[in-house]
């Protein structure tokens, strides 16, 4: 037998794990209104499983930091990229 505060528990770790899928397999989450689509509804919507707006605003502040990295990340490298082709010899090569 479920208690109410095991379900709704239940609720959040299955809406947190939909999110990391989603992360993993998309880098970023930019649209934050993808949440409200499946897979994220199947148990209920943003409201219904975060009765407690603060673990909502916790949740989404991670999302935040999530995408903030990636495009960190992103343009570190894209940076790297045209610094290694742009002195290294083999671009010579590359460009003939």
């Amino acid at each position: 037998v479920w208690s109410c505060a095991t379900a709704a528990f239940c609720r959040i770790i299955y809406f947190v794990n939909q999110i990391v899928e989603y992360i993993v397999h998309n880098g970023m989450m930019k649209d934050l209104s993808v949440l409200q689509e499946a897979p994220f509804n199947a148990m209920g919507s943003v409201v219904e499983v975060f009765t407690d707006l603060s673990v909502w605003m916790g949740i989404r502040s991670a999302i935040e930091r999530v995408n903030a990295n990636a495009l960190a990340g992103f343009f570190l490298f894209k940076h790297r990229l045209i610094h290694f082709l742009h002195f290294s010899p083999r671009s010579f090569l590359l460009c003939r």
